[in-house]
């Protein structure tokens, strides 16, 4: 979408449970603490590993113009770069089980039954 450049947080949602459940359990941890992978990746490179997982080629892309034509304002969620870390939950000791965009992705597309 746009130019591809911008960075998207991503989390596999048993991660983002995982997550939950170790900020109850670390009364230490308080104020924000960022549910996002530790890997971050921009939106062209999620386009192409979601490709590769599911075994398509990705060549169309959506034109900045088109997406505000579409969206006004509200395509600025699909254009503007978050890049964060979670480093609150790192530094409080942390593992996430998918830290890996191809992996997270790959689990989900094997076992579609877990998304609900």
């Amino acid at each position: 979408m746009g130019n591809g450049k911008q960075y998207m947080p991503w989390i596999h949602y048993q991660d983002t449970v995982y997550a939950i459940d170790h900020i109850l359990q670390h009364k230490e941890l308080s104020g924000e603490v960022n549910l996002v992978a530790p890997h971050m990746v921009t939106n062209y490179e999620f386009t192409r590993t979601l490709a590769q997982v599911l075994n398509r080629i990705a060549v169309l892309s959506l034109p900045k113009k088109l997406l505000l034509y579409i969206f006004g304002e509200s395509a600025c969620l699909l254009l503007d770069s978050q890049r964060l870390t979670p480093s609150k939950l790192l530094n409080s000791g942390f593992k996430f089980h998918f830290p890996n965009l191809l992996v997270a992705i790959g689990d989900l597309i094997a076992k579609p039954e877990n998304v609900t």
